[in-house]
Order: structure tokens, then C-alpha cells, then sequence
């Protein structure tokens, strides 16, 4: 009486399907590493330094959180993330206060 759970498995068709799968996960990896190394798009960077600075005065003088949010999206957009915090926690702050005064 012949078995067949002792027939040898084919070990020629399990290697080809690893080496597929690791050419199509190295293909996937590859597009995403591209994808994401893309430059900013030309309209996040249309504001000049010196407008963000009159910007920055200007919420300065009436502090706001829309002024504070959108100094916030500006320096983020730009890629200074830490600028970019800190606008909006003094969003936070300021929503904070106005939450509390009522």
C-alpha cells in the first residue's frame, strides 16, 4: 500500500515561489521609498520668509487660533516641523483660554 504523505515535495517549485515573492516585495519596497521621496509641491512654498514674518507679527499683536493654525500649516508645509508645533500648541493655549473665559 503506497502513502502519500512521504512523496518528496518539490523543492524546485517552493524556491521559485520565494524568489518571486521577494522580487515583488522588492518591487513594492521600491516604489514606496520613491513615492515618498518626492520634493513639496511648488504651493507650499509660494510664501516667502518674509511674509511668515509679518504673519508671525501680526498674530503676535492679535493673537488668534486661526492665525496660530495657519503659521502652524506654513512651517509645516516647509518641512520645519518643530516651528510648526510650536504654533500649534500657542493654537492650543490660546483655545484653551477662550474655552475657559466663557
Amino acid at each position: 500500500m503506497k502513502s502519500t504523505v512521504f512523496v518528496r515535495p518539490n523543492l524546485k517549485v517552493f524556491l521559485l515561489g520565494a524568489i518571486v515573492l521577494v522580487v515583488v516585495q522588492h518591487i513594492i519596497t521600491f516604489a514606496h521609498s520613491q513615492a515618498l521621496s518626492k520634493p513639496l509641491p511648488v504651493n507650499a512654498r509660494e510664501i516667502t520668509d518674509e511674509d511668515l514674518r509679518l504673519l508671525v507679527r501680526q498674530a503676535t499683536e492679535n493673537p488668534s487660533v486661526d492665525a496660530y493654525m495657519r503659521i502652524s500649516r506654513y512651517y509645516e508645509a516647509r518641512g520645519d516641523y518643530r516651528r510648526a508645533l510650536q504654533f500649534l500648541r500657542r493654537a492650543e493655549r490660546i483655545s484653551q483660554a477662550e474655552d475657559g473665559a466663557e
